[in-house]
């Protein structure tokens, strides 16, 4: 896990899933082009363009059914390979922490289901990563694992996410209800915080842009302050007769999930898998250590882009 202030600046995280380890680089998002068509294709696809655009799905809650092995009621992202579902756990039942206003005088309240959560969790899958015994429910897709994106100042605050199909994108709009002083930044309450997220058409790489609504001067850590702490990490699914493992990188984090071949199980069924699946994660985190954001938690980070960053592939939906 690492711990970062998101000061009133763009932040990104960019993950790369490949069936074996790898490593990428993030600058910034590419615009839609058109391949080569004849006049006839073009039209149609503008016109389809033109009916997408008008259309899109709005969350006024977190969802509930995530994980699932049926279908979520979460924001969803993909490429035809890769696929996210977007989802958010709420770690506290009651909320303790001062006043408002400020002073010593301590609040209690309770944490409603309906309001934003503290933690959202980017479940990530590939369409060839499965678990291949024979017999329900031991052969199906199964999930890689997920990136965390802990925000403390989001507890019981308000929650809003919109899956935006003609950009192929997923934006999340949430505001702090409450003053949280424990852990710094004391963020202030009435606090706005966006999400950003897409996959790329061409790549198996998911982008998470965070930014925070306020006065970039607003620095100082220790009074109420539009500085937000972020904790990211990235993790793989345990359990399932899975095998894991992760590690660190100079930038960022590695981790793999597989179901090897053989008979050393506890499930009923031994029998060995019919094939052997195996899938990566990297992750790098980007642009945290620019001016206005003073500190930063954890072993530090050298995955800032110098001079020009490289091009990134087009989002998926953008090459229609």
């Amino acid at each position: 896990m690492r711990r970062l202030f998101l000061s009133p600046r763009l932040r990104s995280i960019g993950v790369l899933i490949r069936t074996i380890a790898g490593a990428t680089v993030l600058c910034s998002s590419g615009t839609r082009v058109f391949p080569a068509s004849s006049p006839d294709e073009i039209a149609v696809t503008t016109q389809a363009l033109s009916i997408v655009s008008r259309q899109k799905a709005v969350f006024t809650t977190p969802p509930i059914l995530i994980p699932t092995r049926k279908v979520p009621d979460a924001p969803l992202l993909g490429n035809g390979d890769l696929g996210v579902a977007i989802g958010g756990v709420i770690e506290r039942q009651t909320f303790f922490g001062l006043g408002e206003p400020g002073g010593g005088n301590v609040n209690i309240r309770a944490v409603a289901v309906t309001n934003a959560p503290e933690r959202y969790r980017f479940y990530l899958s590939k369409n060839d990563f499965w678990k291949s015994k024979a017999v329900y429910p031991n052969a199906h897709p199964a999930p890689i694992g997920g990136i965390d994106v802990h925000i403390p100042a989001l507890v019981n605050g308000h929650f809003h996410a919109e899956q935006i199909l003609e950009t192929a994108e997923v934006r999340h709009t949430l505001t702090t209800a409450l003053r949280v002083e424990d852990p710094p930044p004391f963020t202030r309450a009435g606090t706005r915080i966006e999400f950003r997220s897409w996959v790329a058409a061409t790549e198996n790489l998911l982008v998470i842009e965070l930014s925070v609504d306020g006065d970039p001067k607003d620095l100082d850590p220790f009074r109420p302050t539009g500085l937000v702490g972020v904790d990211v990490s990235l993790w793989p699914m345990t359990g399932n007769e899975a095998e894991t493992a992760t590690g660190n990188l100079p930038d960022g984090y590695w981790a793999v999930r597989r179901f090897a071949s053989n008979t050393n199980t506890i499930a009923l069924e031994r029998q060995p898998s019919k094939w052997m699946s195996e899938a990566a994660v990297a992750m790098r985190l980007f642009n945290h250590r620019k001016p206005g954001l003073p500190w930063s938690r954890g072993d530090g980070w050298s995955a800032d882009c110098q001079g020009e960053c490289p091009e990134i592939p087009q989002r998926a939906g953008s090459l229609l």
